[in-house]
């Protein structure tokens, strides 16, 4: 197993981990990409909860990028699915954001409180 190439991947978006990754894939200048979980036709989602971690040079960074955080910012009680969508500037290395955006049906009384 190299640093390149790990053996376990733990991601949501694939090659999303490994800097070193961009140099197969492309976009080491520039990366955008968007992934998601669930069955995308399984409901008609009407609400959304989206989070987001940040960071710069990869020594400052911000956020959470949870999925609890999008529950409880979108007031979601039934996920229909969770999508991650990931920026990355130099591979990551000088600025990368990560976010999850979860879709779903809103709970009319809000999430506030149950431990999510």
């Amino acid at each position: 197993m190299s640093a390149g190439s790990p053996g376990i991947e733990t991601h949501p978006i694939r090659g999303g981990s490994n800097p070193l990754q961009s140099l197969t894939r492309g976009g080491i200048l520039f990366f955008e990409t968007s992934s998601w979980t669930g069955d995308r036709s399984q409901a008609d989602p009407i609400s959304f909860g989206e989070s987001c971690a940040y960071s710069l040079f990869g020594v400052f960074a911000s956020g959470d990028a949870s999925i609890d955080s999008s529950i409880r910012k979108g007031g979601i009680s039934e996920i229909a699915f969770v999508e991650y969508d990931q920026i990355a500037v130099l591979g990551g290395l000088v600025y990368q954001s990560f976010c999850t955006i979860v879709w779903g049906k809103k709970n009319s009384v809000g999430t506030e409180g149950r431990g999510w």
